[in-house]
């Protein structure tokens, strides 16, 4: 950068970066403070928060094959309900926090279509066990969004 009269300005701002430096130096450990922050901050946007579901009547980890799980993540709960019938398929039962307008639960190689009810319940019959994720369209605040879950395992 040069001034108006033809100068190199370089030198000024070598000595103005200086002066502020000494003046009100950068805090120790900012830059690697900020860096966890927003790689903690992107995980939890990426993955969302996946937990099992306490307390709940059914049993979470019985030897009846039926567990509850929970995905959180920007302004959207999801609670699925797996139940194993004896023919070796699982029934998928979910509730979303705002209303789900359209829910598909994705395989490897295969997609099966939810049954909703439009009032945040939604359901997928006759899913095979395997790694899934379930993909939404919420509707919030006049809007519609997408959801994903993380990969979880039927």
């Amino acid at each position: 950068m040069t001034g108006t009269d033809g100068g190199d300005n370089r030198e000024l701002f070598t000595a103005l970066r200086s002066a502020w430096e000494d003046v009100d130096p950068v805090p120790a450990g900012l830059a690697e403070r900020m860096i966890a922050a927003i790689a903690v901050d992107d995980l939890s946007r990426e993955f969302q928060l996946l937990t099992l579901v306490e307390g709940v009547e059914v049993a979470v980890r019985g030897e009846d094959g039926n567990r509850t799980v929970q995905f959180e993540g920007d302004g959207t709960e999801v609670l699925l309900h797996l139940a194993a019938s004896q023919a070796g398929v699982v029934r998928v039962d979910g509730w979303s926090r705002p209303a789900v307008l359209a829910a598909r639960l994705a395989q490897e190689d295969e997609e099966w279509s939810a049954q909703t009810v439009g009032d945040g319940r939604f359901a997928f019959d006759h899913v095979r066990r395997g790694r899934s994720r379930v993909r939404m369209v919420v509707q919030q605040d006049e809007a519609m969004r997408e959801f994903t879950t993380p990969w979880f395992d039927i």
